[in-house]
Order: C-alpha cells, then sequence, then structure tokens
C-alpha cells in the first residue's frame, strides 16, 4: 500500500459522525441556512441601531430649542 498502514481512509460512516457531533440532528443545509438568518437579522439591527441614534440626537436637540 502506498503511504504505509498507519493511514486510515475517511469513510461515509465517519463523516456522517462527525457531522452529527458537531451538528447534532441538523443537517449542514440547515445549519448553513440558520447562519445566513443570523447573519440578515446582525445587518437589520446594526442599520436600526444607526437610524434610532440619529432619532435620539434629532429628539434631543428639538427639546432644547425650546
Amino acid at each position: 500500500m502506498k503511504g504505509g498502514d498507519d493511514y486510515k481512509r475517511k469513510t461515509k460512516k465517519d463523516k456522517a459522525k462527525r457531522n452529527a457531533e458537531i451538528y447534532g440532528k441538523y443537517s449542514p443545509k440547515h445549519v448553513r441556512m440558520q447562519e445566513e438568518l443570523i447573519e440578515k437579522r446582525q445587518q437589520i439591527n446594526q442599520v436600526s441601531k444607526v437610524d434610532n441614534n440619529e432619532n435620539l440626537g434629532n429628539n434631543k436637540k428639538d427639546r432644547y430649542k425650546k
């Protein structure tokens, strides 16, 4: 054999076991979908925080004008 006897080929069972340990009962496709949703939510939250900060700044200016 090439490479010696200490090399063990990764089988389908080995890959399935590894994925089950990492992701639990969820499939890699489901995990990718969840990660995309998390990223989208973070982007939306960042945009809304910026808008809120601008509005708060405007409100404070309006209060002190009176």
